[in-house]
């Protein structure tokens, strides 16, 4: 049972930090809601020669172009221009913006019926358009792209597919989200990559396109803060993201350090640990959140890959938190600390990127934040207790144990701050009355009043005034299961 009340109390109090400094995290996120409730949508639509065709089984016989102004008036009806703005950008083999931002849904309306269909299909250009007539609008800023092919020209020296993602990747950058509706041969996999998300294309039947417009005000209307990119620049999210995980690194770092001080009876957190664990959570954090961000951005034409940026963050964030814990917990290996550590970030970012479609964004990164402190807690605590290879068993009352490693480093007994193992004053003459190591596989005890030293046996016991502890220098298991061996006992007093 004292193992099972150790992973159990440093779990849960490193999950509990952990939860506080994500909800302390979500006001950052605030900024980034829409201002006032601004919002701009640039209607992007492909107007190439493919779209002047008859859509099949559609009564009346009309065109792939006449279906998309049905769909799109539709769309426009439905949109709140008194706090939102509205543009419609076409393309070709040429591009360009035929109703600036603004807030008149007549004025677009009547641009859609002067529309014709003639020319290829530059995607790249038209998403340089768009990505242009959008760049002073305040609040978020959208490019609704419809398409029914393949790009098929471009106007720069690359290929017209890697023009679109170029022109995309730079839209995104500049915090401009995309969502794209594609029909007849438009390629799903390309607008994946043209707007970071599979999540943000959806492919439709001709004869549905207002079903598929419904769709993307969906989309639209969904707040992606953490899980795709933000409207926000890419400098802002990236700060944004690194100050969420110093917070949330800091969270489970007390948590941890409060839950091991709890395991051995000392004061729960001192001034100078606490100080250490800001220090070390503002570096893990900056560290996790601005490569793990910056990664994301790298791999967001790929978006199965997206994952493994968050996989590679979160990982970072519990390998620092492991490695940080090795300094308060004694005797714990630093390098598997850290890879303790940088597991349970693993299964904390399995688990985050599982609850966010079920959940949403902001929910997902509080349940996330909350296991990746239960998963570190768990993964170091366990850590601990499988590599000792010998330890003390300090019984503070009938039914209550603690379990220290023992090590190269010193195991401290007696009224000090600094002490593993505390005593009351009236029970320690001095702030340290007895230092514990063990080197080669040999356990000593000196004592420091006298600066006696002799060696320990598994079994043996030790009295420090109303205090007992006992030696186990057996692989890690949990001592509360055993016996002192008869005979091995040995009673020593600082009295």
């Amino acid at each position: 049972m004292t193992l099972l009340k150790k992973i159990s109390t440093l779990a849960l109090c490193a999950a509990v930090g952990a939860a506080a400094g994500a909800v302390a995290g979500e006001f950052l996120f605030l900024k980034s809601v829409r201002p006032g409730g601004q919002r701009a949508i640039c209607l992007l639509f492909d107007i190439s020669g493919s779209m002047g065709k008859t859509v099949k089984g559609e009564a009346g016989g009309i065109t792939q172009l006449e279906a998309l102004k049905r769909a799109a008036r539709d769309f426009i009806g439905r949109q709140n221009l008194p706090e939102e703005s509205l543009g419609l950008a076409v393309f070709s083999s040429r591009a360009k913006v035929i109703s600036e931002l603004g807030k008149d849904a007549g004025a677009i309306e009547r641009s859609l019926l002067r529309l014709s269909a003639g020319g290829g299909t530059d995607i790249g250009l038209g998403l340089e358009v768009a990505t242009e007539a959008l760049r002073d609008q305040p609040g978020e800023r959208w490019i609704l792209l419809f398409t029914d092919g393949e790009p098929e020209s471009s106007s720069t020296d690359e290929t017209p597919e890697q023009a679109a993602l170029s022109a995309a990747k730079r839209a995104r950058r500049a915090g401009v989200q995309i969502v794209a509706i594609g029909t007849g041969l438009a390629d799903a996999d390309l607008l994946a990559r043209v707007t970071g998300s599979r999540r943000k294309v959806i492919i439709s039947d001709p004869r549905a396109l207002q079903d598929a417009f419904r769709r993307s005000e969906e989309v639209i209307n969904r707040q992606m803060l953490a899980s795709e990119a933000q409207w926000a620049s890419f400098s802002d999210t990236v700060a944004q993201a690194g100050y969420w995980a110093c917070l949330v690194a800091i969270g489970a770092g007390l948590g941890m350090v409060i839950g091991q001080n709890r395991h051995l009876r000392r004061r729960q957190l001192s001034i100078k640990e606490g100080i250490i664990v800001t220090w070390g959570g503002l570096a893990t954090g900056l560290l996790s959140g601005v490569v793990g961000q910056s990664v994301f951005y790298v791999l967001s034409e790929a978006p199965e890959a997206v994952a493994i940026a968050r996989i590679f963050a979160w990982a970072l964030l519990g390998g620092g938190a492991g490695f940080g814990m090795a300094s308060f917990v004694p005797n714990l290996c630093r390098k598997r600390a850290t890879y303790a550590g940088a597991a349970g970030g693993v299964a904390a970012a399995l688990f985050f990127l599982t609850l966010v479609p079920a959940l949403g964004d902001t929910l997902g990164r509080l349940g996330g934040a909350a296991f990746l402190g239960l998963a570190i807690g768990l993964a170091i605590a366990l850590v601990e207790a499988v590599y000792r290879r010998a330890s003390l068993i300090v019984h503070w009352a009938e039914n209550e144990r603690s379990t220290l490693a023992l090590g190269a480093t010193p195991i401290l007994v007696g009224c000090s701050k600094e002490a593993h193992i505390l005593l009351p004053e009236a029970d320690s003459p001095v702030p340290v009355v007895a230092r514990i190591t063990m080197n080669d596989g040999v356990i000593q005890q000196q004592d420091m009043q006298s600066g006696r030293c002799w060696v320990l046996h598994d079994g043996d016991t030790l009295t420090f005034g109303r205090l007992r502890v006992e030696v186990r220098a057996g692989r890690a298991e949990d001592a509360a299961t055993r016996r002192p061996t008869a005979g091995r006992l040995e009673a020593m007093s600082v009295r």
